[in-house]
């Protein structure tokens, strides 16, 4: 009797493995359709850094997908990232997804503000915060070089001017 539950659950964690791995292919080919279709996202990663990888993984010993810039095709798919510059761990792609919508979530059952301009931010002040995050010590240790122009738009993101 235990080395039949024993086997059902080594099934149920291969099969729980299969359905994370397609989760994270589909959405590597929607980086990739995003890429090719959004000057955004492609402005995006067309300004990360060339060494720069990102690693998804879902679940403990579990699904992996791991990424990296591409001269030619926006991003593509890195068969080892031990060293991963950005790695995000969840236990499951059902985690993944529910702290992708979490801050919506938040936003409903408390009503705290989203954006930037919803706390009431006035964006006259972005110079003088940018210029204060590009003086912060923080910035050095940052893997990515930091610019005026980058803060600018992470607060107009922020704020609901842009899309991100």
């Amino acid at each position: 009797m235990a080395a039949k539950i024993k086997v059902e659950n080594i099934m149920k964690k291969k099969i729980l493995n299969s359905i994370n791995g397609i989760v994270l292919e589909v959405l590597f080919r929607g980086f990739c359709v995003l890429y090719r279709e959004d000057s955004r996202v492609r402005e995006e990663i067309d300004g990360w850094d060339k060494n720069l990888s990102l690693k998804l993984v879902c679940g403990p010993g579990g699904a992996v997908l791991a990424m990296r810039k591409s001269q030619h095709h926006g991003l593509a798919r890195q068969k080892r990232a031990q060293r991963a510059a950005i790695t995000m761990r969840f236990k499951s792609a059902w985690g993944a997804f529910r702290v992708l919508r979490l801050r919506k979530r938040l936003h409903q059952l408390t009503g705290l503000p989203v954006t930037l301009e919803q706390a009431g931010v006035d964006p006259a002040r972005f110079p003088e915060v940018a210029n204060a995050a590009l003086n912060d010590g923080a910035v050095i240790v940052n893997p990515r070089q930091v610019t005026y122009r980058a803060v600018i738009r992470i607060l107009e993101i922020c704020y609901g001017k842009q899309r991100a």
